[in-house]
């Protein structure tokens, strides 16, 4: 089932380099907004240290000596380098989640389409297998629902469900980080306009990717 949100904030983070942190995510920093130069605070640094070896950590499989299992760096040397990494980090936990997540009930609830157990062994031969022992092969009723039940909770929203572009808690009170909000807000709006336009064409819509359906991050 899908659970509350932490609510992200990080008590010792020092207020002036908060924006500088919240920019490097994308993979331009807006004109106006400057990041302070220098290596960060001793705590700072050890977060993100302690980021990168969450990355990189057993778990994600064999560790090779030049990094992790998944490709990330020792440590990371330049401001490009961690914005693609964070890039990839706040893609995969919102858009990406919401892709495979939200989709679930809409492909699984035809159970031919993803059955979650098999009463019989897998044939062996091609074009020999019967409606009946396809049948036969398929959950029964009672695990079918079960199934079912499971799918539907996993693609729905919370009911304070967060998504793309709103932050309730102002992290950020700066002027030029307030305005590069603002134009990421409207760059959402008019990508929700074009993605529902395209759906009234078509037969079967899409809107899993519209980022008013989007959550800000996974909620497990």
């Amino acid at each position: 089932m899908r659970g509350r949100k932490s609510s992200g904030r990080d008590s010792g983070t020092s207020p002036d380099r908060l924006p500088c942190s919240w920019q490097r995510g994308r993979s331009r920093r807006p004109s106006g907004v400057s990041c302070p130069a220098g290596p960060p605070a001793s705590g700072q640094g050890d977060r993100a240290r302690g980021g990168r070896r969450a990355l990189g950590s057993p778990g994600t499989g064999p560790q090779p000596a030049g990094g992790s299992a998944l490709g990330f760096p020792k440590s990371v040397k330049s401001r490009e380098q961690l914005s693609e990494y964070l890039t990839v980090v706040i893609f995969t936990a919102s858009a990406q989640h919401a892709a495979v997540n939200f989709g679930q009930y809409d492909w699984c609830s035809w159970i031919p389409n993803a059955p979650p157990t098999m009463r019989a062994p897998p044939p062996t031969a091609k074009g020999v297998v019967t409606i009946e022992q396809i049948v036969d092969t398929l959950p029964d009723r009672g695990r079918s629902c079960w199934h079912l039940g499971a799918v539907w909770a996993l693609s729905q929203f919370q009911e304070n469900e967060l998504f793309l572009g709103m932050y309730p808690e102002e992290h950020f009170i700066e002027k030029p980080v307030k305005e590069a909000m603002a134009r990421f807000r409207k760059n959402l709006e008019a990508i929700v306009s074009v993605i529902a336009e395209r759906n009234k064409k078509k037969q079967l819509p899409y809107y899993y990717l519209s980022p008013d359906r989007i959550p800000n991050s996974v909620a497990i």
